[in-house]
């Protein structure tokens, strides 16, 4: 039986990607209260909300989990800094969408690889048991 620590603890292996997950959402959607008159300094807002997701996802277990997917993200962030510096707004707009996208598949791959390695973790012990319980036929 499991207990309320044991569970406690499944869930803090879960808690940052998930926060980054989240906070990736909520910063990309927040950009799009900004109104069109001001693409300059809405676009600087969503540079800066893209970072912060970047980083909050870039640990180093997300670095051995998927670290394609984050070098992705901080290549279409960078892009998008040098079209926001060349005033093409709309395409900084699409390319931090796209790494905010990439940081999204990221913490997914994390997610499921952990998920993988703790439903491995129970089968080896459950298959373990010294009354064979959990064995296979």
């Amino acid at each position: 039986m499991t207990t309320g620590a044991e569970i406690f603890d499944r869930m803090r292996l879960y808690r940052r990607p998930a926060l980054a997950a989240v906070a990736a959402v909520v910063l990309g959607l927040s950009g799009c209260a900004w109104g069109s008159g001001d693409e300059e300094r809405a676009t600087g807002a969503r540079l800066a909300r893209a970072a912060t997701a970047i980083e909050i996802a870039d640990t180093a277990e997300m670095q051995r989990l998927a670290a394609s997917e984050l070098a992705i993200a901080r290549e279409k962030l960078a892009a998008a800094r040098h079209a926001a510096g060349a005033e093409a707004f709309a395409d900084a707009d699409r390319l931090i969408s796209e790494a905010l996208v990439n940081v999204h598949l990221a913490t997914a791959k994390a997610d499921a690889a952990r998920r993988q390695a703790e439903l491995e973790r129970v089968k080896a012990a459950s298959s373990d048991r010294p009354d064979g319980t959990g064995r296979q036929p």
